[in-house]
């Protein structure tokens, strides 16, 4: 609400000039959990001949050094955990959250369920991409396999919290291409109040890939039809264009949120969020908030990506079946790659790992205004989570956690964590003790890299962003290793595998480039070397069918060697290229 305005004096400056002027501003009690705003506009004082008196040129806001915490609120209603099938179910007055698998399945107040099947939140790392601002990205998230990222739970650790707390930890992988996975642990601390607070470590491991955000993403029912929220508005903003736009309490419908673009695309983020609301005051609602003192990112629109990016027409777009809520630590920025440069490197987000926390609460129905819930804290301090990165040899680092951090092949016997440690492809677990004695456990998997299968690939050339010579061995049709052709450069094209070992090869299997000829290999020879150096005679030689099948090549007789070369000689579109979706030795 506006505690009080007013006119500024006359200001009569030259161009660049500044001046100082005093504002006498009234003495604020802060209440706890409350932020106070100064909002400044200047508006022309007489017609000019390009607009009227009145017409504003200039505003600003500038939050002022006036707070008081939050009060903590201690839930003093117990919650009991019930077994549900596969499941576990919490039980709390007026509320139920339900788990499966390592995830939340189903969140009620009352008898009534916010959640469509598979709602539940789950990392979410891509957008329908901006057209045609994102595609330098979105040729990034196809090479990791962002859009079909399969989910591996690993682990689920349930007990009590507190006294009136229950805590469940799952462990997740979410395993891409050419060797990207994420660790996805969550921790999520049920109160008695209906409050759920979610601890997230995510944990990119391969490629750094520039991602569109950090965050989770819910389903909910589509009864939660309204939106309210404290944070930047009321149009949408991103971290590279939010300036124009105030921090305020704003409300909508949420299908107000989609901006009317002719393409449908991701669209309605919003910064600097404190939280957000979803549902009518009549009905029961979610809230969903970030850390005191903390801010997140969310949208809440009527359509998922999914839904989005393959509509050609904002006319297309099929009838909504759900309210589709993002909640994210890091949004990446817009840029003007479409005719000018991608965004600036601090509004860059890449698969760097972090952490980050929200709190949702269950609102039953004329529960009054969320923003009061909103101001609510449990005052609980968690076990930190840690974050892990693995270095060029393979080792784990482990971040963010607590000073007592031990880990564990088996979840049994514990060594303290003090330095990177060689990992395995069986993963392993983690605990971190807070000083109060409070533990988290949970698990983080290391999958084996592609060149611990087929080999590393190094090729003579390759075009950047598009075909780099590991995507021939990441076991994705659809990404290719492709010899530079901005600058060209001359051929003859090789594209080299070398092994851990010396291994006996019999053939090959080339899989072609799928969607054009450009590079699609005509005339090759293949060699085998023991060192990389010394290359003999071809072992194989021939011409391939101008065709997207699968091409083996069987040598005359088995070859025994370290490193494997492709040469590629012409291809079926005659423009001096070489391409190789995949490149299997066997």
């Amino acid at each position: 609400k506006t505690l009080a305005k007013g006119n500024l004096p006359a200001i009569d400056l030259a161009p660049g000039a500044e001046t100082t002027l005093k504002l006498d501003l009234p003495r604020v009690k802060p209440g706890p959990g409350t932020e106070y705003f100064l909002n400044l506009a200047v508006s022309l004082r007489k017609d000019a001949s390009w607009a009227k008196a009145g017409h504003e040129i200039a505003n600003g806001q500038m939050r002022l050094p006036i707070e008081s915490p939050a009060t903590p609120t201690v839930a003093t209603s117990p919650v009991k955990m019930e077994t549900e099938g596969k499941g576990v179910r919490f039980v709390g007055a007026g509320f139920s959250v339900g788990f499966n698998d390592g995830q939340i399945t189903s969140l009620k107040t009352g008898d009534r369920e916010l959640l469509v099947p598979d709602g539940g939140p789950k990392l979410h790392l891509w957008r329908a991409q901006h057209r045609n601002d994102d595609g330098y990205a979105s040729r990034e998230w196809d090479r990791a396999g962002l859009r079909g990222l399969r989910r591996v739970h690993t682990s689920t650790l349930a007990g009590q919290a507190g006294p009136n707390a229950m805590q469940v930890t799952s462990s997740t992988v979410y395993l891409g291409k050419a060797g990207f996975a994420v660790n996805h642990v969550a921790s999520y601390t049920i109160y008695g109040d209906g409050s759920i607070t979610v601890d997230n470590s995510v944990s990119p491991i391969g490629r750094k890939t520039t991602l569109a955000r950090v965050g989770v993403r819910m389903l909910l029912d589509k009864s939660l039809d309204t939106v309210s929220y404290l944070g930047r508005g009321p149009m949408e903003n991103y971290s590279d264009r939010m300036r124009g736009s105030d921090v305020g309490l704003y409300t909508s419908l949420v299908a107000d949120q989609l901006t009317p673009y002719s393409k449908p695309m991701e669209s309605g983020n919003h910064q600097d969020v404190r939280w957000v609301s979803l549902g009518r005051s009549n009905s029961p609602s979610l809230l969903a908030q970030a850390l005191p003192g903390e801010t997140m990112q969310f949208s809440a629109l009527p359509y998922t990506d999914e839904t989005l990016e393959p509509t050609p027409y904002s006319v297309d777009l099929p009838a909504s079946k759900e309210t589709v809520l993002i909640l994210a630590a890091k949004t990446l920025g817009v840029g003007s790659n479409a005719c000018g440069p991608r965004p600036l490197p601090q509004y860059m987000v890449d698969s760097s790992p972090t952490a980050f926390t929200y709190t949702l609460r269950l609102l039953p129905a004329n529960s009054g205004e969320p923003s009061l819930f909103a101001r609510r804290t449990s005052g609980d301090v968690r076990p930190l989570l840690p974050y892990l990165s693995l270095d060029a040899e393979r080792k784990a680092t482990l971040a963010g956690g607590e000073k007592n951090l031990e880990i564990s092949p088996d979840g049994q016997s514990w060594t303290p964590y003090t330095v990177p440690f060689p990992t395995t492809s069986q993963g392993f677990y983690f605990r971190s003790t807070a000083a109060d004695g409070r533990t988290v456990s949970g698990r983080f998997e290391v999958p084996p890299t592609p060149e611990s299968v087929r080999g590393k690939a190094t090729a003579s050339s390759f075009e950047p962003d598009e075909g780099e010579p590991e995507n021939a061995i990441d076991g994705d049709p659809e990404t290719y290793w492709h010899s530079r052709w901005n600058p060209k450069t001359a051929g003859p094209h090789s594209l080299t595998l070398e092994f851990k070992e010396s291994k006996s090869l019999t053939g090959v299997r080339i899989t072609p480039r799928q969607d054009m000829q450009n590079g699609r290999v005509k005339d090759y020879d293949i060699y085998v070397s023991a060192d990389g150096q010394s290359w003999g005679s071809a072992i194989a030689s021939g011409t391939l069918p101008d065709s997207g099948d699968v091409q083996t090549v069987s040598f005359a007789k088995a070859a025994s060697g370290k490193f494997l070369r492709l040469v590629v000689k012409s291809d079926h579109s005659n423009g001096d290229l070489g391409a190789v979706a995949e490149l299997e030795p066997f």
